[in-house]
């Protein structure tokens, strides 16, 4: 049986750099807690996501947008991978 598993791996720049994860720890409390929410609810649910607002923007890109209490959207723009395992 092949199972399908969603990872999220966030991009590394050559020097090291990870642009995501820079921008999520630049978030205030709330933000930085409603945007990982988000991811962690976006993980659990693929493929059938129901709680978080996701988008295709076209040529494989996607973008997950998540709101704040102050009523900020926030955006994160993934490529979507899939990886094959055997079971």
């Amino acid at each position: 049986m092949e199972e399908v598993v969603l990872g999220l791996v966030f991009y590394q720049t050559a020097r090291g750099n990870c642009p995501v994860r820079e921008f999520i720890n630049a978030l205030d409390g709330d933000a930085r807690a409603r945007v990982l929410e988000g991811l962690v609810s976006f993980r659990e649910e693929f493929p059938r996501i129901t709680t978080v607002d996701c988008r295709s923007l076209g040529t494989g890109l996607h973008e997950i947008r998540v709101r704040d209490l102050r009523g900020r959207q926030h955006r994160v723009v993934y490529l979507e991978v899939l990886v094959h395992r055997m079971c």
